[in-house]
């Protein structure tokens, strides 16, 4: 199976470009790590990624994210032409943290799908294995 850029009239370039402004959009919104976990001194997530389709190879990734940040754990899919894909962790970092666990790990599917240029839309089904690694800041004594 082979994919091109799609076109279509233009219409999933535009889809594109709106997806990419709104990972942008909610970026931009969040708060930083100080401000909504003040208690995190340093977050790692590390992911890997399995092509269960073997339409490529995807390479490894860590974010760290200190205090100084944006508390973002929303990440784009690494496959170009998926749309409307995209792994956020929100939900698990959250938790971790509210239960102050100190790691977490797990995988996710991408909910994406491409468009092949002259078929029907073909599911993403990019899976990204990760691992949530917390340091938190040492503990104020009296």
């Amino acid at each position: 199976m082979r994919f091109s850029t799609p076109d279509r009239g233009g219409r999933n370039t535009d889809t594109f470009k709106r997806q990419s402004e709104q990972w942008r959009h909610a970026y931009a919104q969040a708060g930083t790590m100080g401000e909504l976990f003040p208690k995190v001194e340093e977050l790692l997530i590390a992911s890997t990624f399995v092509d269960p389709i073997s339409l490529g190879h995807y390479s490894p990734r860590q974010h760290i994210i200190f205090p100084a940040a944006k508390a973002f754990f929303a990440f784009a899919c690494p496959r170009t032409l998926c749309l409307h894909g995209g792994f956020r962790l929100e939900e698990v970092v959250i938790k971790a943290l509210k239960a102050g666990k100190v790691s977490a790990s797990g995988t996710l599917e991408c909910p994406g799908h491409m468009e092949p240029p002259e078929s029907q839309p073909v599911p993403c089904s990019l899976r990204m294995d990760y691992r949530i690694d917390v340091r938190y800041a040492p503990s104020k004594k009296r």
